[in-house]
Formats: structure tokens, sequence, C-alpha cells
């Protein structure tokens, strides 16, 4: 299949720079009948940060499961949704509400997850003078994928806390998570949602130049799942190989270094906490067709 060049040129040129595998926003190869296990992780941070991020998982990934591994991600949670109802990647990193659709969807097999929680977190500018929500009131909040489950979780919050989104204040759709986070920095919005986990990775000045002014609650963190295409016993030895990766030293490292507190088994059973937010993401797919 030949790839297509956009998004996957950038990152591309990104793996020449950092001499690491590449990461291609651009679909995978059929899966069938391939030595290469091929990963496809959600884009809630650009192509760059995900390749430096996931790097030492891959090397492990791939000296445990002895065949190569490769990462991809996508333009957009529409298309990473997309491409993973047409099973196109080996094992997936999604977040819980979509690691539902693909379980009931796609016949996706839920393998892994972060032990830590995913928090929707409020940003402003380090040297901001906004000290409460309330100030708020007016002003713009950026916010990343209307799909992303902190998108959902954030609004919701503030509706719990009588603001009301495009009433009280302005919400700008500003994705990736570190393009929000530039948003703030650069003053073109007052604040952003944002997930803790993108917020970990992101590079050190862009933490360095935001705050957190308020946590707006926690959801289930993002999931590995197997695809239902690979070979019988495919899925339980690439979980087992994500769990010796979180026990490694590597691992351990990464854990603490993005704040992720490890790596647990899932309950296939689990992911049906995560039916709401599930149903909403898909309501909203369906409108945006």
């Amino acid at each position: 299949m030949k790839r297509t060049q956009s998004f996957g040129r950038i990152a591309t040129l990104a793996w020449l720079a950092l001499g690491m595998a590449t990461l291609l926003c651009a679909p995978p190869v059929a899966a069938a009948d391939k030595a290469t296990l091929e990963i496809g992780l959600v884009p809630n941070v650009s192509a760059r940060t995900l390749l430096a991020a996931y790097q030492p998982m891959r090397a492990f990934l791939e000296q445990q499961l002895g065949q190569p591994v490769q990462l991809f991600t996508a333009p957009d949670f529409k298309t990473f949704y997309q491409r993973t109802a047409r099973a196109e990647y080996d094992v997936i990193l999604t977040p819980a509400h979509f690691a539902r659709l693909a379980q009931t969807e796609a016949g996706y097999v839920p393998l892994a997850t972060y032990r830590r929680e995913l928090s929707a977190l409020l940003i402003v500018a380090r040297d901001n003078p906004i000290k409460d929500i309330s100030d708020l009131r007016g002003k713009s909040v950026a916010v990343v994928d209307p799909l992303a489950i902190v998108t959902m979780r954030g609004l919701q919050w503030f509706k719990e806390h009588a603001l009301q989104p495009n009433i009280d204040f302005t919400v700008r759709i500003s994705a990736p998570h570190n393009t929000a986070v530039h948003a703030v920095m650069h003053g073109d919005t007052e604040a952003a949602i944002v997930g803790s986990g993108p917020y970990r990775i992101m590079p050190s000045e862009l933490r360095a130049g935001t705050r957190i002014l308020a946590i707006l609650g926690s959801v289930p963190n993002a999931t590995f799942l197997a695809s239902p295409k690979l070979p019988a016993g495919a899925a339980e030895r690439i979980r087992a190989a994500l769990l010796a990766f979180a026990d490694s030293s590597e691992g351990r490292k990464f854990n603490a270094d993005y704040g992720y507190g490890g790596m647990l088994a899932v309950d296939p059973e689990n992911l049906s906490a995560m039916d709401g937010y599930a149903a909403e993401a898909k309501k909203r797919l369906e409108a945006a067709n």
C-alpha cells in the first residue's frame, strides 16, 4: 500500500533528526502476513513528541517480541477512530472511551492500561493574573479535539460550576494538546483544557510557561488493545511484553517521567464503565459526517 505523505513526511524528518524508529501519520500496511508489529498511538500531542516519548517502549517491545515494531498516529481523533474501526493497527493506545468503541465495534482485545488516572487540567499562562474560574467569565478557553475525553469531562465540569460553554465563555478548538498550550502561552486564549498525560510529555518550555489553575476531574487512562486480526496467542504475548516493560528499568523511568504510575492488565469487563463517554463520542462522530 502506498503511504500518503502529509503528516508522514513530518514524522519521518523527526525520525531522521532523532535517529529513532519512524512514527507515521499515514495509515499502516495491512496487518495480515507481515512481520512488523504496528502500533497506533492516539494523536493527542504532536508526532515528534509522541515519537520521543514512546521510543523506549518501542525498542523494548521489539527486543522482547523478537520482531520489528513501528509506531503510527493519525492527523486527528476522527481519522484515528476510522482506522481503528477498520482494524488497521495491530495494537492501539487510545483513550478509554475510544477503547470501549474499539472493543465493541471492531473486536479489539483490551491488554493493559496505566495505573494513574487521566486528569483534565485547566491551564493558564504562568504570568496570567487569573486566580479562579470565575475570572474566565467572558473569556476564551481552548479545548483539544471535541472527541477527546478530557474535553468532554472538562466542559462538563464547567457546567457543574455554573459556567456554560459558549454562553459564559467562548470555547476555541485548538488541537492537539501542545497546540492548545502554545495558544495559552502566546495569549491567544486565556486558558486551555488539556490532559495530564499529554501535558507531562510536552517539552519542558511549554510546562514552564504555564501553570495548572484547576484539576477538572479524572477518568481512566489510555488503554492498549490488540487487533482481532492478530494470530492466536499474539495478544497475550504483547500484554506480557507491555507489563514486562513497565517493570523494567526503562519502563520505570518512562512511568516516572510521565507520571503514569506503572501499568496493569485490563479486565475486558471494566471498559463497560466507559459506555456513557463512548456513546457521546459516537454521537459527535456521526454529527461530523
